[in-house]
């Protein structure tokens, strides 16, 4: 039984090339009561053209290829984690809402900021992730963001006191550090690190870099 649920963010560059051929996951099966609002916003963003749907849909974590997502090993370590670890993970996406690493998507323009930020706020996205974390019964929800993002918006409009099984929940960022790449790459490492020894004795560096951690709920 999974207790932690991780979120990161996604990244501009796709790559389109499946690595995990025998997965799949079907995230409004998680999500009963709010997946048209995923469904809705796909659909629309389908239609603008931004969601390219005419390109083969890979998993998430075989299609993000920024970044955060170049660490060395970090496909596998996640990907074994689901498989074995008490840890599962979401993908926070500027276009399809919320993703799973197994999910498969198409390949995407569009970043998570200004209008489409206040877009998905607008309609309602931070319940697609309370009842996620309802149905999936974690205790212990983590986020990893960078400082600039609007990730951190959307999570902080969690209700989290109406989530009566989550202990504790807050996000991560890194500071005292400069450059985009080595910003996400130690922010990318980071988690990993943290997932590995089951979030316990968060440091306070990393690296050189300061380690944030907001707590928006505790127990």
């Amino acid at each position: 039984m999974k207790d932690t649920l991780v979120i990161f963010q996604c990244c501009k560059r796709k790559n389109g090339v499946e690595q995990f051929p025998r997965e799949d996951f079907n995230i409004e099966s998680k999500i009963p009561r709010t997946k048209h609002i995923l469904r809705n916003a796909i659909a629309k963003f389908s239609q603008d053209g931004i969601i390219e749907t005419d390109t083969e849909p890979v998993t998430a974590l075989s299609q993000y290829n920024g970044y955060f997502y170049s660490v060395p090993g970090f496909r596998r370590k996640v990907a074994e984690e689901i498989r074995h670890g008490p840890s599962d993970f979401l993908i926070m996406s500027a276009s399809y809402g919320f993703v799973h690493p197994f999910q498969k998507i198409h390949k995407y323009e569009q970043r998570m900021a200004g209008r489409v930020t206040k877009y998905w706020l607008s309609i309602e996205l931070p319940e697609v992730l309370e009842e996620f974390i309802e149905t999936g019964k974690f205790k212990y929800i983590y986020g990893f963001f960078s400082e600039s993002a609007d990730y951190r918006k959307v999570f902080e409009e969690i209700s989290w006191h109406n989530l009566k099984n989550v202990s504790e929940a807050g996000y991560f960022y890194l500071t005292g550090i400069q450059g985009t790449t080595k910003i996400l790459r130690f922010c990318s490492s980071l988690m990993l690190n943290l997932v590995q020894k089951r979030f316990q004795n968060s440091p306070s560096k990393f690296n050189e870099a300061k380690v944030n951690f907001v707590k928006t709920h505790c127990k």
